[in-house]
């Protein structure tokens, strides 16, 4: 409720329009600030969302290698202890 009401202020306060020149290109958009503002909002979670995506995927990869390791290397440790008792003494 009270988000709601913060971004409704938001939304009446910054209603102004704005132009937006896309520079090397003969546009001009037109739109209120808080239209711009919430776009760069987006904008910004959806590039993090996707940076943080990438480095979770490295991670995990990382992660799941280490592990598969440590199993080869249980392994590794189980049969040799096995060839240890299975020797005569």
């Amino acid at each position: 409720m009270l988000l709601t009401g913060c971004m409704l202020l938001f939304v009446v306060v910054n209603h102004e329009t704005v132009a937006i020149s896309l520079f090397p290109l003969p546009y001009t958009i037109e739109m209120p600030k808080f239209l711009l503002a919430l776009v760069c909002f987006g904008a910004g979670i959806l590039v993090g969302g996707i940076m943080m995506g990438r480095k979770l995927t490295r991670a995990l990869r990382v992660s799941h290698k280490s592990h598969q390791r440590a199993i080869a290397l249980e392994n590794e440790m189980k049969s040799r202890q096995n060839e240890e008792h299975a020797l005569p003494q």
